[in-house]
C-alpha cells in the first residue's frame, strides 16, 4: 500500500476519533454530575421509549396502539412518529434499563452522530481535514443539535442526520462526473422520515435548489431524473412502515394535529452577541453566516456553483427563521405554516450550509496565500473550541437542576409533575420500575387523537380533556394486555351508566363491550376519542385492539431485507475503500475544490 493510501486512511481514523472524543466531552458535564435533565419534550418523548421498551421486552407487539404507555391509553403516536427513532430507544433502553444511563448514551449517540455525518459532507467538499474537523464541532456545540439533550425535542436527532441529505445534494451539482447516489439520498431521506417528519420536509425543500441547478448545468437530464426516481422510491421502501402508519392513520381519522402556534415571531432564530440558543443565533456563528453571505453576494460571479448553491439556500433559511419573514400573517392564514410551531428550525439547514459555504471560503483564501493557514487553523479552530465549551456550560447549567431543589427546572415541567418534593423525584426516576418515572410526569399533550369530524381543532380543550378524561379519569378500571395484543378494560359498576373508560377509540380499531364486537363507529366517544360506554350492573368489560392493515407484514419484511441490502452494500464500500489505492488525479489533501460555474 502506498505512502498516499496509508496517511489517507491515518487521516480518517484520526478524524474520526477526534469526533468521539468531542461527543464525550460534551456529554462529560452530564455525567460527572450525574444528574437527568427533565427537558420540555421529556414526558412525551420518553413514553414513547418505553413503550418501545416493554413491546420488545414482553413480545407484546402492537404496531399502531400504545399498550404499555400514555396510561395505557392506546392512542396512536410511534405509528405516525419516528417509529425508527422509537425502537432504536427501546433497543438501548431494554439493554440499560436506567433512565440516567438511557439518557447520556441517546445524547452521546445525538452529538456522534451529528458529527460525523457533517465531517461526511465536509469531507464530500473536499475540505482539507481541519477545516472538516473544525466545521464539524462547531455543528455539534450548536443549539440545533444540542437541542435533543436539553429539551429531547427530537428535532436535534433530526439536525444530526440532515447532513447526509446534503451530501448527496452537492453531488447532485457534480453529476457530470456520475457521483450522485440515489440509493444514498434515498437511505438518508428514510432515515429521516423514520427519525423526525419535519426534518424530512425541510431536508426534502432545501434540495430543491440542488436539483433545479443541478439539472440546469447537467447534459444528461434524463439520467439525473431517473436517479432522482430511483431515490425517491428507495426512501419510499426503506420506510415503508412509517409511511404506512401515517398514511393509515391519517386517511382514516380526523386527529388533533401539533399545536399551532399563533405567536410564531416569538419562536424564530436571530443574530445575536451572546450565546448560541433556541432563538439566538450567537455571536461566533452570527458573524460567519453574516460573513459568508456578503462575501459571495459581494463576489458572485467569482464564486463556484458550490458556494453559490450552499450559500444562498442557507441565507433562505436564516430568513425563514428570523423575524424577517412575516411569520405572523403567514401563521394566520395557514394552518400548515402554524403547524411548524417554531420558525428557529428553519435555522438548522441555514447551519448546516452556511458552515459549509464558511469551509470553502476559508479553503479559497488559503490556497491562494499558503502563509495563511496556521493563523486561520488556529482561530477556526479557537472558535469551534469556544462554541464546545460554551455548549458544555449549558449541558451543565441544565443537569445542575436535578442535584437541586427543582430538579424539574430543566423544563416546563413543575405543574405537570405529581410531586414536589426533590427527594421523591430524584427517587421516582432511580426507581428500577422505569414506568414509575413517566407516570409520575405525564404532559396531556392530544397529539394525533382522533378529533369528531363535526369538531375544529381546540388545542387547550385538548389538554383539558386528555388530563381529565385519561390521566385523571376516576373510573377505577383495571388494565391489562391480551394474548392478541390489545388492551382490556374491566371495572366494577355499582350501578347502570354511561361511563367514560380511559381508551381511545379510532376508526380501525377492534372493540368489543362486555364480550360482544362493536363497530367503532357506533361507540361513543369524547372530544379525543374516549370511549363513553353504557355500563351494566356488575362486572364490565372493555376490550380495544387494532385492525393492522394486511399489508403491514409485507411491508416490514421487504424494508428490513431493503435495509439489510443497503447496510451490506455500505461495508462493501468501506472495505473497497480500505485496500484500494487512491488514483494519481485523485485529491487526497483536500485542496480547492473544482471551480464549476452555472452557466
Amino acid at each position: 500500500m502506498g505512502n498516499d493510501a496509508k496517511n489517507q486512511r491515518k487521516t480518517v481514523i484520526l478524524e474520526g476519533l477526534f469526533i468521539i472524543l468531542c461527543a464525550i466531552c460534551l456529554v462529560l458535564p452530564q455525567w460527572h454530575r450525574q444528574g437527568l435533565i427533565l427537558g420540555m419534550d421529556v414526558s412525551f418523548q420518553y413514553n414513547r421509549f418505553y413503550e418501545a421498551y416493554m413491546q420488545l421486552r414482553t413480545g407484546h407487539w402492537n404496531f399502531f396502539q400504545s399498550l404499555f404507555s400514555f396510561d395505557q391509553s392506546g392512542r396512536i403516536v410511534n405509528a405516525v412518529y419516528g417509529n425508527g427513532l422509537a425502537y432504536l430507544g427501546g433497543l438501548i433502553m431494554w439493554k440499560l434499563h436506567d433512565w440516567l444511563q438511557f439518557q447520556m448514551l441517546m445524547a452521546f449517540l445525538c452529538e456522534l452522530t451529528a458529527g460525523f455525518t457533517m465531517l461526511a459532507f465536509l469531507r464530500r467538499l473536499r475540505l482539507r481535514s481541519w477545516i472538516a474537523v473544525s466545521g464539524a464541532v462547531l455543528y455539534m456545540s450548536s443549539f440545533v443539535v444540542n437541542t435533543w439533550i436539553l429539551n429531547q425535542s427530537v428535532t436535534g436527532w433530526g439536525a444530526a442526520l440532515l447532513p447526509l441529505v446534503f451530501i448527496a445534494g452537492v453531488a447532485v451539482l457534480d453529476n457530470h462526473r456520475k457521483s450522485f447516489n440515489p440509493i444514498l439520498l434515498g437511505s438518508a431521506m428514510a432515515l429521516l422520515v423514520m427519525t423526525h417528519l419535519v426534518s424530512a420536509l425541510l431536508g426534502a425543500i432545501a434540495l430543491v435548489p440542488f436539483f433545479i441547478v443541478g439539472f440546469m448545468q447537467s447534459r444528461q437530464r434524463s439520467q439525473l431524473i431517473q436517479k432522482g426516481l430511483v431515490a425517491v422510491v428507495t426512501a419510499i421502501i426503506l420506510a415503508g412502515s412509517s409511511l404506512l402508519g401515517l398514511f393509515e392513520v391519517q386517511s382514516s381519522n380526523h386527529l388533533y394535529t401539533p399545536w399551532h402556534n399563533k405567536h410564531m415571531m416569538d419562536a424564530t432564530a436571530n443574530l445575536s452577541t451572546g450565546d448560541n440558543g433556541m432563538i439566538t443565533i450567537g455571536l461566533i456563528f452570527s458573524v460567519l453566516f453574516v460573513f459568508q453571505i456578503v462575501l459571495v453576494l459581494s463576489s458572485w460571479r467569482r464564486r463556484t456553483t458550490q458556494e453559490r448553491v450552499l450559500t444562498a439556500t442557507g441565507a433562505v433559511f436564516l430568513i425563514l427563521s428570523s423575524k424577517l419573514f412575516p411569520w405572523v400573517s403567514v401563521a394566520k392564514q395557514s394552518d400548515f405554516m402554524a403547524g411548524l410551531q417554531f420558525p428557529w428550525r428553519f435555522s438548522v439547514i441555514a447551519f448546516i450550509l452556511l458552515l459549509a459555504g464558511f469551509g470553502l471560503t476559508l479553503q479559497r483564501w488559503i490556497t491562494a496565500v499558503a502563509q495563511r493557514e496556521e493563523i486561520m487553523r488556529a482561530l477556526y479552530a479557537t472558535g469551534a473550541i469556544i462554541l464546545a465549551m460554551t455548549a458544555m456550560t449549558l449541558i451543565d447549567t441544565r443537569t445542575s437542576y436535578w442535584h437541586g431543589d427543582n430538579p424539574t427546572g430543566a423544563g416546563d415541567n413543575a405543574q405537570i409533575i405529581h410531586t414536589r418534593d426533590p427527594k421523591k423525584i430524584r427517587a421516582i426516576f432511580a426507581d428500577k420500575n422505569l414506568l414509575v418515572g413517566i407516570q409520575n410526569l405525564q404532559r396531556p399533550n392530544p397529539d394525533y387523537l382522533p378529533l369528531p369530524a363535526n369538531k375544529h381543532q381546540n388545542k387547550m380543550h385538548g389538554y383539558t380533556l386528555y388530563d381529565r378524561e385519561i390521566i385523571h379519569n376516576t373510573l377505577p378500571v383495571k388494565k391489562q394486555i391480551t394474548a392478541d395484543n390489545a388492551l382490556e378494560y374491566t371495572w366494577h359498576q355499582k350501578n347502570a351508566a354511561t361511563v367514560t373508560v380511559p381508551a381511545i377509540i379510532y376508526a380501525h380499531s377492534a372493540v368489543r363491550v362486555n364480550g360482544v364486537a362493536t363497530a367503532p363507529a357506533k361507540i361513543k366517544k369524547t372530544g379525543i376519542g374516549a370511549a363513553r360506554i353504557q355500563a351494566k350492573q356488575g362486572q364490565n368489560t372493555l376490550v380495544v385492539g387494532y385492525q393492522q392493515p394486511r399489508l403491514l407484514p409485507i411491508i416490514l419484511i421487504i424494508q428490513i431485507i431493503a435495509w439489510v441490502g443497503v447496510c451490506m452494500a455500505g461495508i462493501k464500500a468501506l472495505v473497497r475503500w480500505g485496500i484500494r489505492r487512491p488514483s494519481k488525479h485523485e485529491n487526497t489533501r483536500g485542496d480547492d475544490p473544482q471551480d464549476v460555474r452555472i452557466k
